[in-house]
């Protein structure tokens, strides 16, 4: 049985950015490439590979039937031309192997709009066959892993709604324990939360079966693409990452407004983003800023303090905070910018993969555009991507100095 039932059920930021790869970099060749950062969970031990490369190759068989490419086609605002490239969409081939030391490389290279969906659908798959070996080997049955799951979750909510001023999106589609886990998840916050607190859910096909929203910003992939083909056009290190950047901005604002207009500003660090990329045009037209990366509330102060010096009044203006956040973290972000600024949070990992197992932190990044490879700084220095070289170069004519160096929590 596929893990992964539908196209559909992927994060609506894919479908989003499908959109805009689409128009304006249609045959851009690119590369991702999957990591665990989690060094010390060795996957094969879980995975039998060949478990692996059948999940793998029944996505690959996967099509957007007729009426899923119309929904979605509408879901983004897309065009005719958008409908017939999900009408036609037939992924890029994929390679699995395992590796010494029981790890597994998995890549896929092709056309970006034919490969970019294989991100949510490789960590999902991967995550979720992972869990399956790990109760297996452990010994526990699903329905007592369940039972935790569920004690874990009903204490999410009683807090919560102790809470009704924090609004969230449900963002746990690639590292949720299970498909089936994820959509018990969202059905409960869907049913017992107060209304205005559950915003919606990455997953488009579990939101469009669950009535509710699907939400979504944009990632990396973009800025990190860009700067890739610049490169690859003779540009140097900061040239190319800020017209990457900026490019993005106006680019993504231009298909989406001010509705989807929500900043990441932390693919080349983020004091570089607010430094030289975010104009005081583009801060005053995007809604805010999405965080991903470093220390939350030192960013929500930077982000303040940025708006509060260009004149632009910061309540007006939000931060998604979307980094590793439990609902400790939550409590605090939301009570320090209380008033100050608004806050949205993009809940992942720990609310759909809390079960009383250590979680993953498992990534497939674009690695390579237009034959040039590419690098994502972040804020913190252990979520880096990038040949060790060329993060050098990037950091150094840039300037970038890390937020942090703090081994990755999901």
């Amino acid at each position: 049985m596929a893990i992964f039932r539908s196209l559909l059920e992927v994060d609506m930021y894919k479908l989003t950015m499908l959109r805009w790869i689409q128009k304006h970099f249609p045959t851009l060749p690119v590369t991702f490439e999957f990591k665990n950062r989690t060094h010390q969970a060795i996957l094969g031990a879980e995975i039998h590979h060949r478990k692996l490369y059948e999940g793998v190759r029944k996505i690959a068989a996967l099509r957007f039937t007729a009426a899923e490419s119309l929904a979605a086609t509408e879901l983004v605002g897309g065009d005719k031309q958008f409908h017939d490239t999900l009408s036609g969409m037939i992924l890029a081939p994929i390679s699995t192997c395992n590796v010494d030391q029981g790890q597994f490389e998995i890549w896929t290279s092709g056309l970006w709009p034919q490969v970019t969906l294989w991100e949510t659908l490789v960590l999902g798959t991967v995550n979720e066959l992972y869990y399956e070996g790990l109760l297996q080997s452990e010994g526990i049955r699903p329905v007592d892993a369940h039972i935790e799951g569920d004690r874990r979750l009903s204490a999410k909510i009683a807090e919560l709604r102790k809470h009704p001023q924090i609004k969230f999106m449900e963002f746990g589609t690639r590292r949720a324990f299970s498909r089936d886990w994820q959509y018990h998840v969202v059905r409960r916050l869907r049913d017992e939360l107060l209304p205005g607190q559950l915003l919606g859910c990455s997953n488009v096909w579990l939101a469009q079966q669950l009535g509710i929203k699907p939400l979504g910003t944009n990632a990396h992939e973009l800025q990190m693409a860009l700067l890739g083909l610049y490169r690859s056009q003779g540009m140097g290190w900061a040239e190319a990452a800020k017209t990457a950047v900026q490019t993005v901005l106006a680019t993504w604002y231009d298909m989406y407004g001010e509705p989807g207009a929500l900043a990441l500003t932390d693919t080349f660090g983020s004091e570089f983003f607010f430094t030289q990329c975010f104009t005081h045009e583009l801060a005053e037209k995007y809604r805010g800023v999405r965080q991903d990366s470093g220390d939350p509330f030192a960013f929500g102060e930077r982000t303040v303090t940025f708006y509060r010096e260009r004149g632009i009044t910061p309540q007006s203006k939000i931060i998604v905070f979307s980094d590793g956040l439990d609902l400790a973290t939550i409590l605090k972000l939301e009570e320090r910018f209380r008033g100050r600024i608004q806050t949205v949070f993009g809940w992942g990992t720990d609310l759909t993969n809390d079960l009383g197992f250590k979680p993953l932190s498992l990534v497939m990044k674009l690695t390579e555009a237009a034959g040039k490879k590419t690098v994502k700084l972040s804020d913190n220095l252990q979520k880096a991507t990038g040949e060790t070289a060329d993060i050098a170069a990037l950091a150094k004519a840039i300037g970038y100095t890390p937020v942090s160096n703090e081994p990755c929590r999901y």
